[in-house]
């Protein structure tokens, strides 16, 4: 009752970045586990995980699966909406539990693409903001960018999003791995969109945690 007594007041814009701060600065020193192997990536780690076919991209899938059954553990699958019918069924693959209960309670969200960058960056915020209202404190982002999709923006706007996306795992308590289709993607996505904007690379089992070819923004 005594909090429906007084006014209900929007928190200061500092408030929001003090909070995070403290976040960040508790989970500087967490680390999680890839899921397929004993590596592990430091929350902070935007990756960019290269394939070749669907036997990896499924393995990839125990990204998100791994933390699942971890309370303080958040997951979203970021894809265009046409490859929900077939990463779903993979996502399922080998958890014993309900993939729509995770993402009925919340605990998984799906987010898929927008024709501008700023919308993609605005689903995302507000999705990752609402992750940190439940009071989860690691999000195990996995991504699979619409390059030359319709409804996605084009090639130069994507190697844009991708460079935001670092600012993205500084804001948030994030580890987030954007997939790449080696057989697939035309060289410039792989080169400009995979190597340049992402400071840690996949290749195999093989984590490179200092890609040479990354260029900071």
């Amino acid at each position: 009752m005594l909090g429906l007594a007084v006014k209900a007041r929007q928190p200061r814009p500092e408030l929001r970045a003090k909070i995070l701060a403290a976040i960040r600065a508790e989970a500087d020193a967490a680390t999680v586990t890839l899921g397929w192997s004993s590596e592990r990536l430091s929350v902070g780690s935007h990756v960019c995980a290269f394939h070749t076919d669907d036997e990896r991209l499924r393995q990839l899938m125990t990204f998100l699966q791994a933390g699942f059954d971890q309370p303080e553990e958040f997951g979203v699958l970021f894809a265009d909406r046409r490859r929900f019918d077939t990463l779903l069924p993979w996502l399922q693959e080998g958890y014993g539990g309900s993939i729509e209960s995770l993402i009925d309670r919340g605990k998984l969200a799906l987010i898929d693409g927008a024709p501008r960058v700023e919308q993609l960056v605005e689903r995302i915020g507000q999705r990752l903001d609402r992750a940190m209202r439940d009071r989860y404190g690691i999000i195990r982002f996995l991504g699979f960018i619409g390059w030359n999709q319709p409804g996605w923006p084009d090639l130069p706007s994507l190697v844009e999003f991708e460079n935001r996306v670092n600012q993205v795992v500084r804001a948030y308590p994030a580890v987030v791995i954007c997939t790449y289709d080696v057989l697939r993607l035309p060289g410039r996505s792989l080169i400009e969109g995979g190597l340049r904007t992402h400071p840690i690379t996949i290749l195999g089992d093989r984590v490179v945690r200092q890609n040479p070819f990354y260029i900071a923004a």
